[in-house]
């Protein structure tokens, strides 16, 4: 079994990169979206990395695959709270982050430990102008839309961060296919239904076999 060297460096592409976290005054809001595609809504996608995951202090790294039953695309995924930050009610920022590398075939992948709060660290002029952000209400009295108001500041503002990352430090070795060290998500051909989608259709369900049954009485009654 290979060994992880003692320090590694790897280079992040920001357009390949997911990014969830919440702000001083709004909930949680992707601040990037990667421009892969990978057949499903990126809040099922984020779902489904972090599912049975506790953000702490110290980063949490993850690898896997998204098979879409078009294309496998591996991510590493790392989920930790930020150690400075923290929203209205005194509750430290959560950030989740899933960077799908371009090396999509290997079976691990070597990356600093602490890549995810590297990353935070180097785009945090751009996330601070965001996170500041009061979205509850314009000056007009009229409501907001966070998510787009907070990736409109966030956009703008990252115009001016390189859009390569080279983060350096102590390597950790995360194995795509080990059954407990990595996720395999596979996405359903067609997306679930909502519950009240679901519900709707009992209820059609059940109205119209109450119909047949009310009919059927009717006719064995008129015979």
């Amino acid at each position: 079994m290979p060994h992880p060297p003692s320090t590694c460096t790897i280079e992040v592409d920001l357009t390949r990169v997911l990014w969830l976290t919440r702000g001083w005054r709004w909930d949680y809001v992707f601040v990037l979206k990667p421009l892969v595609s990978v057949g499903d809504a990126w809040a099922n996608i984020q779902w489904r990395v972090f599912a049975g995951l506790l953000p702490a202090a110290v980063p949490h790294t993850v690898a896997g695959r998204i098979d879409d039953f078009h294309v496998e695309r591996a991510f590493l995924a790392t989920t930790f709270l930020d150690p400075q930050r923290r929203d209205v009610r005194g509750r430290a920022v959560t950030h989740h982050l899933v960077w799908f590398p371009p090396d999509e075939s290997s079976p691990r992948f070597v990356a600093p430990a602490d890549w995810g709060p590297q990353l935070v660290a180097a785009l945090a002029p751009a996330f601070d102008a965001a996170f500041a952000l009061d979205v509850s209400t314009r000056d007009d009295g009229r409501d907001l839309d966070p998510s787009s108001e907070v990736a409109r500041v966030f956009t703008r503002e990252l115009a001016r961060v390189p859009p390569r990352l080279r983060l350096t430090g102590p390597a950790v070795m995360v194995y795509v296919l080990r059954p407990f060290e990595a996720k395999r998500i596979e996405l359903p051909a067609s997306p679930p239904r909502h519950p009240r989608t679901l519900a709707r259709a009992l209820l059609v369900w059940a109205a119209t076999f109450a119909a047949l049954l009310l009919l059927a009485f009717v006719l064995r009654r008129g015979s």
